[in-house]
């Protein structure tokens, strides 16, 4: 077991997403529920999912960090359920936002993507390494790094396109402030990314990996902070769908 820089951000980033998810969950009452309104269940949903593939990653490079073989295989699991994520988030722009749009064809190809992706990652094994700077480098390929950030791109940029909307439509204060925090965050994640796998990417590792690490970290705990926001309220809720 290695406490690194990654470890630790991914644990905290997991950690955060999966309570605001809960608290989401938490949000949809029986009522909205039962008028067909599952605008909670699925935003919450999809934080959850995203939580357990940070967690993933954060307990993988935890428990794993000091063999390689394990270390991809933590990545093998990740980047299975990161092309999951993109396409529910996807799937939850249209169902919530454009439910009259068809969307097949992009959900389709989404996931030939993340197929591709995930067959890269077991072909190309990865083996990830501790950086000078304690920091976990997860040494993927130029065309498996490619994929991956466009998969996380669109993961993120669903989440940021969700927030940004119930910030503008929702008839509760309490949530736009809360969607306002969690816009923020969901940008600052994106940014993160193109620092991560554009900027930085002919940058020494130990550079690379500790300035995404600690972005990383500070996003996580930016998403407990929402947390505690969220918790100052009584349990507002999501609704006036029609408004969305």
């Amino acid at each position: 077991m290695s406490f690194t820089t990654t470890a630790i951000s991914f644990i905290v980033l997991g950690l955060g997403l999966l309570l605001c998810g809960w608290r989401f969950l938490g949000s949809a009452n029986s009522k909205t529920k039962a008028n067909g309104d599952l605008t909670g269940v699925l935003i919450g949903s999809f934080l959850i999912l995203f939580a357990i593939e940070n967690l993933i990653l954060g307990f993988g490079a935890l428990f794993s960090s000091t063999c390689a073989s394990c270390s991809t295989k933590v990545l093998i699991l990740a980047n299975t359920l990161l092309p999951i994520i993109s396409v529910f988030g996807v799937y939850n722009i249209y169902y919530i936002f454009l439910p009259k749009a068809k969307y097949f064809f992009v959900l389709v190809s989404l996931a030939a993507l993340g197929v591709f992706g995930i067959v890269l990652t077991v072909v190309t094994q990865p083996r990830p390494f501790i950086t000078s700077a304690g920091g976990l480098d997860w040494n993927m390929s130029p065309l498996l790094s490619s994929v991956i950030f466009f998969l996380l791109i669109v993961a993120i940029g669903s989440e940021l396109y969700i927030f940004i909307r119930l910030f503008f439509n929702s008839a509760s204060l309490e949530i736009r402030i809360l969607s306002l925090v969690l816009g923020f965050l969901a940008a600052t994640g994106i940014a993160d990314q193109i620092l991560r796998f554009i900027v930085l990417h002919s940058y020494p590792p130990h550079l690379r990996t500790l300035v995404y690490d600690l972005i990383t970290g500070g996003i996580g705990i930016g998403f407990l902070l929402a947390l505690m926001i969220f918790s100052l309220f009584n349990k507002p809720r999501i609704q006036d769908k029609e408004r969305l």
